[in-house]
């Protein structure tokens, strides 16, 4: 498990934020996930990116979700410049689902980053129909090259839920964005390989990052998306041979059927 806690200043390295490297296609630290910025470590959070030197946020969620704060708008609202600290934030063009920043901190130092917002997540659930999901990480992959990186995935702000037990546990943006990187992973594989294995990336990612793919409906929303991009590729004409699928053979039950080990 890799920590990048190091980026940060000591108010966002306190209670109000965990960030974890995490594996991705390209490199074993393309991704660093967190949970969104709250007003109170937006300017750190800025200061995160610009010393990672990323080029690319992703953000799963709406800053507000049935009608409660989910994340920070941490961004500026129109195309004059706003200061995040010492951290100098514009807009240089906003489109469907991207918006680009041209970030500057002291001295005539400057880079775009590439802010990718995916709004229809639901609160509870999963995108639905799954397309939207595949084109959303297909545009994003389409504008990022692979050398770009780390890139910086979150979703909403570090919440406290009771499990099926009653036991308070921590939901720091590992659902939405675990399967996010997973299918960005599966999504680059089939370009090279006929051979998936859905299992064994989650499964690696969770030694990385606890519950990266929180829960079964997510898991499941993984095939859905792989299902998308099968059934496309061969309606063009483009798959000969079907591609290889893994399945965990120890979670079925006496009707063949995979149950979940989430």
């Amino acid at each position: 498990m890799h920590c990048t806690l190091c980026y940060l200043h000591c108010t966002f390295c306190s209670v109000h934020c965990t960030l974890y490297t995490v594996q991705g296609f390209n490199s074993p630290r393309e991704f660093i996930v967190t949970q969104g910025p709250l007003a109170s470590t937006r300017d750190d959070y800025w200061r995160m990116c610009w010393e990672s030197n990323s080029r690319a946020i992703i953000m799963l969620t709406r800053c507000i979700e049935k009608g409660r704060e989910k994340c920070d708008h941490y961004w500026p609202y129109d195309t004059q410049p706003a200061y995040y600290g010492d951290i100098q934030v514009t807009i240089l063009n906003e489109m469907d689902s991207l918006i680009e920043h041209d970030i500057h901190s002291q001295g005539d130092q400057s880079r775009i980053i590439r802010h990718f917002h995916f709004t229809t997540w639901p609160d509870f659930g999963v995108p639905d129909p799954p397309q939207a999901l595949v084109r959303f990480v297909r545009a994003f992959r389409e504008r990022v090259p692979p050398d770009h990186r780390p890139i910086v995935v979150h979703c909403r702000q570090l919440s406290k839920n009771l499990n099926q037990n009653g036991v308070s546990v921590c939901s720091a943006g590992v659902g939405r964005s675990g399967t996010f990187i997973a299918l960005d992973r599966i999504l680059q594989s089939i370009r090279v390989s006929d051979y998936v294995d859905i299992f064994g990336i989650v499964y690696e990612m969770r030694r990385e990052r606890t519950c990266m793919v929180q829960n079964e409906q997510q898991y499941i929303c993984i095939h859905q998306c792989l299902m998308v991009v099968i059934q496309g590729l061969e309606a063009l004409g483009l798959s000969n041979r079907p591609i290889e699928t893994h399945t965990n053979r120890a979670y079925e039950d006496d009707e063949g059927i995979a149950e979940s080990g989430m």
